[in-house]
C-alpha cells in the first residue's frame, strides 16, 4: 500500500485511503488478524494503532 493520488500516510510506508481502511477493517471484523509491518524486523502495529 504505497502512495499514490488520494491516499494518506499511516505509517513510514503505508498509504491508505477509506476504501483501504474500510476492507482492512471488514476482514477485521470477521476474524482475521491485521496488522502493519513494513520489514519482518519492525515490530506489528495491529490496524486499530494505524487507521
Amino acid at each position: 500500500m504505497h502512495f499514490s493520488k488520494g491516499k494518506v500516510q499511516v505509517t513510514k510506508y503505508t498509504y491508505m485511503d477509506d476504501q483501504d481502511k474500510a476492507d482492512l477493517q471488514y476482514c477485521a471484523d470477521h476474524g482475521v488478524d491485521v496488522y502493519v509491518q513494513e520489514v519482518p524486523e519492525d515490530k506489528k502495529q495491529p490496524l486499530e494503532e494505524v487507521i
